[in-house]
């Protein structure tokens, strides 16, 4: 009996029966119409590519994760390099700093003028969040500690909060404006009774 391709829709026959008689086969199998096949395709490379669009919820976590990352990264040359250094790498010509208790400095030249010198940095930071936007502007924000000494030898660390606004500059996050105050360090309910005596930030 001929076998029936359910999707052709035409016989096909037994080729094996055909051969195995010494005559001539060929299958009869009638091809889908092209319009079909081109229907199917398409359908096929619609879904391809509905799949690997990226929506725009993710690509805003994409960049706020960029963002995430530069600050660590910032942070970290702070540690290795000082923060000197770390600051003329990270921070647009034009930036602003405003600094807790102390006058809003800008242009990053001024800015690394007040910037205490040594490695590593006295000043760690960490990151805890970020948030974009589409049109190249970013902001992060977290804690910082600065670590110092008495006149009489007694250590002392000075806790704060920072925001820093980046922006999209030559294919990378730079700093266009920070801002910093204190904070309560951790157990305590009063903020810090003194403010650093310049503008600086780390990891830890």
């Amino acid at each position: 009996m001929p076998y029936t391709d359910p999707l052709a829709l035409t016989p096909i026959p037994d080729i094996m029966a055909e051969a195995g008689s010494g005559g001539s086969f060929m299958l009869a199998a009638k091809p889908r119409s092209i319009k079909n096949t081109s229907l199917l395709l398409l359908l096929g490379v619609s879904l391809l590519l509905g799949g690997c669009t990226s929506s725009p919820q993710m690509v805003r976590r994409a960049r706020e994760l960029a963002i995430l990352k530069t600050d660590r990264a910032f942070a970290l040359a702070a540690v290795r390099h000082g923060l000197p250094w770390a600051y003329h790498r990270y921070f647009l010509r034009d930036a602003l700093l405003i600094a807790a208790r102390a006058e809003p400095i800008r242009g990053r030249h001024r800015i690394l003028s007040q910037l205490p010198p040594g490695v590593p940095s006295l000043l760690t930071w960490s990151p805890h969040r970020a948030l974009s936007s589409k049109h190249g502007l970013g902001v992060s924000w977290g804690n910082y500690e600065v670590t110092g000494r008495t006149t009489g030898g007694r250590p002392t660390i000075i806790y704060g909060s920072y925001v820093t606004l980046w922006k999209r500059h030559a294919g990378h996050w730079r700093v266009a404006l920070e801002m910093q105050n204190t904070a309560p360090g951790p157990g305590s309910s009063n903020p810090a009774k003194t403010a650093p005596p310049r503008p600086i930030r780390q990891e830890s």
